[in-house]
């Protein structure tokens, strides 16, 4: 089964890369739907459009998969259980979210287009990523204990 480990750690790339955009477009979509802060409503005429920012939120999800790679979060045994691996995805999207604060706030000099939509994409974004890593481990075992 060694040859399929290989073809599991490639798939993690691919799904985080997707849970991430996924997360955000989905909070864009939110906030362009809902009022998500009651009795506070700001326009969404003066949200962007997804096609202004998907390069973004593209970026964004390269971003958060460097930071995995940098916390090694790609060197996964699958033999663990992914409840351990839970904090320190939890943590590395932590540090992203700050990372991209600091990005804003300090480099660009501006506020990102819609704080909520970067609090509930970050929210979403692990929540998916967390849940695809759930999916793709239990496949591996799923084909582990067929042989």
């Amino acid at each position: 089964m060694q040859h399929f480990d290989a073809l599991f750690h490639l798939i993690l790339l691919p799904t985080d890369f997707f849970g991430a955009c996924l997360g955000f477009t989905a909070a864009l979509w939110l906030r362009h739907r809902t009022d998500l802060i009651p009795f506070i409503q700001y326009p969404a005429e003066n949200l962007p459009t997804y096609r202004v920012a998907e390069p973004l939120f593209l970026f964004f999800a390269a971003t958060l998969i460097l930071y995995f790679a940098l916390s090694r979060l790609y060197v996964v045994r699958f033999s663990e259980p992914v409840v351990r691996l839970l904090p320190r995805i939890l943590w590395t999207t932590l540090i992203w979210w700050f990372s991209l604060i600091a990005y804003y706030t300090l480099i660009e000099r501006t506020f990102f287009f819609s704080r909520l939509v970067l609090i509930h994409g970050v929210i979403i974004a692990a929540f998916l990523i967390i849940l695809f890593r759930l999916l793709v481990s239990g496949a591996h075992r799923a084909l582990s204990r067929r042989g």
